[in-house]
């Protein structure tokens, strides 16, 4: 008689617990296909598109900063780039030796963008002077002179004898004048350059110099990209200056002011020294970026507002906007 540890371990010798033994089919091998890397397709077309649009990016900016010098784009005269895209696009497949021959062509492409449209002056560098002259009108009672200047020297002093004359010595420019009258009596003048080409460099040269009347007020609006500027106001009566500018190196002297008058300055990376009378308040609102100022006889009355102290007793007062990039600043006073 078996006892019940006994059932607890099975006969598998017997039929019932048997393992089948038909034997199990293999799994089928798998293949590894090997992908053999695409050979990268170098697009010189693109290439040469990107940096031409880059190219082109980046003048704007720096036209837009002040940094170099002020210039337009015809997109209708750039057409020939197509071809030239097409051309270095085809040349891309052929081979190494093309795709060398490619890179060849478009450097030089590159090249000759860059010297013809930024660097490029008139034939020989030839410097003539333009000289100009606007009468005054009868029955003017105030002037406004707008002034058009690109890369160079702008001086500009106050004469009892004209009411706005002066010359362009250039290589790279001529002088274009417009003036009109107001019905309010007021004469617009707009003095400007015709035929500016690129940088000043090597034997180029850019001179403008400009007489103003001292015998009416004045509103001036001047823009110019990368100059020098020696602005002599100090005999002038002065409405009203907005002054717009790049990369330059500024000098204001200011004279005689309508009481209330604005001046505005907006200048990038600049050096702007400023010179006011001692019997004019000033109150000025200063919006710089890295800037180093130099401010003599001026206290901050609130965040970025300051006054000169002589402010409260005196009776002609005007109001400085300065909006500077990273300038060196310095405003003094005339003895």
């Amino acid at each position: 008689m078996e006892t019940p540890e006994q059932n607890l371990h099975p006969d598998y010798s017997t039929e019932s617990h048997r393992v089948s033994e038909t034997p199990v089919a293999p799994a089928p091998e798998k293949k590894i296909e090997v992908i053999a890397p695409k050979k990268r397709h170098v697009n010189l077309g693109g290439i040469f598109l990107g940096i031409i649009i880059l190219f082109i990016g980046f003048g704007l900016l720096g036209k837009n900063l002040g940094i170099i010098p002020d210039f337009s784009v015809n997109i209708f005269e750039l057409w020939p780039i197509l071809i030239i895209v097409a051309g270095l696009s085809l040349l891309s497949g052929k081979g190494r030796l093309w795709i060398l021959f490619g890179t060849l062509v478009m450097i030089v492409c590159l090249c000759i963008v860059a010297v013809f449209g930024f660097f490029a002056s008139n034939e020989n560098d030839v410097v003539l002077t333009s000289p100009f002259s606007i009468e005054r009108g009868t029955s003017v009672q105030n002037g406004q002179l707008t002034v058009h200047h690109g890369m160079g020297n702008l001086n500009l002093i106050g004469d009892p004898f004209a009411f706005i004359d002066g010359e362009l010595r250039s290589s790279m420019s001529r002088i274009t004048s417009d003036s009109r009258i107001g019905a309010n009596g007021t004469q617009y003048v707009e003095v400007g350059m015709d035929g500016e080409n690129g940088f000043v460099w090597g034997n180029m040269q850019n001179d403008m110099d400009l007489r103003v009347s001292d015998t009416l007020p004045m509103d001036l609006v001047i823009e110019s990209g990368a100059s020098n500027m020696n602005l002599d106001f100090r005999t002038m009566l002065i409405r009203s200056l907005d002054l717009k500018t790049g990369a330059s190196g500024v000098n204001l002297q200011f004279g005689n002011f309508v009481d209330g008058a604005q001046l505005g300055v907006e200048a990038g990376a600049s050096s702007v020294e400023i010179y006011f009378p001692t019997d004019v308040g000033v109150e000025m609102r200063l919006d710089a970026g890295l800037t180093s100022k130099n401010l003599h006889n001026f206290h901050e009355v609130s965040d970025g507002v300051y006054q000169s102290d002589n402010y409260d007793r005196v009776n002609t007062h005007v109001t400085l906007d300065l909006t500077l990039g990273a300038a060196d600043l310095t405003i003094d006073w005339l003895e």
